[in-house]
């Protein structure tokens, strides 16, 4: 889940990363409230784009209503059970997915994956990224959608760490 909110290169940036994936099956939905670029919203619509064999972008439209929000409709479109939502700007491993579900086959009891990537154009080099199953999303009751500011994530990691249970962090 991505939300465009930020300048066109970086939100191109992390759908690029994305698509550098060595894992050749995951969604992308893009939540587009007015700030997407027509790069992005090419996107959607040349398939060779993406040029993994089971690769969905979606760019889904609404008015802006803030992050949280928009993740919460973007996890309710979502066909996965497993959601990772991304700020733009942020760039994955390559092998983050593989990885991911490596650890996954491990351990199938697995309910949330934590991982530090970079963040483009910034001076911030370790941001947390966090995967975790939808299930989890349902039962704390997802994005607190009356929050706004800083602490939207925040409060639901909060949230969300208190519940994972068993949960891994994997290396950069």
């Amino acid at each position: 889940i991505l939300q465009c909110r930020a300048e066109e290169s970086h939100v191109a940036r992390t759908i690029n990363s994305l698509i550098r994936q060595s894992w050749p099956s995951w969604e992308l939905i893009v939540m587009d409230n007015g700030a997407c670029g027509p790069s992005v919203r090419k996107l959607a619509i040349d398939p060779n784009q993406v040029p993994q064999m089971h690769a969905f972008l979606t760019i889904h439209k609404q008015k802006r209503r803030g992050l949280p929000a928009d993740r919460n409709v973007g996890i309710r479109r979502a066909r996965g059970m497993w959601i990772l939502p991304l700020d733009s700007g942020v760039e994955i491993d390559p092998e983050f997915l593989s990885r991911a579900e490596q650890l996954l086959t491990e351990d199938p009891r697995l309910r949330m994956i934590t991982s530090n990537s970079n963040r483009s154009g910034t001076n911030v080099q370790d941001q947390l990224i966090t995967l975790y199953t939808r299930s989890i999303w349902e039962e704390i009751g997802g994005y607190n959608s009356l929050l706004q500011g800083p602490d939207q994530d925040a409060e639901f990691l909060t949230r969300l760490t208190d519940f994972a249970h068993p949960r891994k962090s994997m290396p950069p």
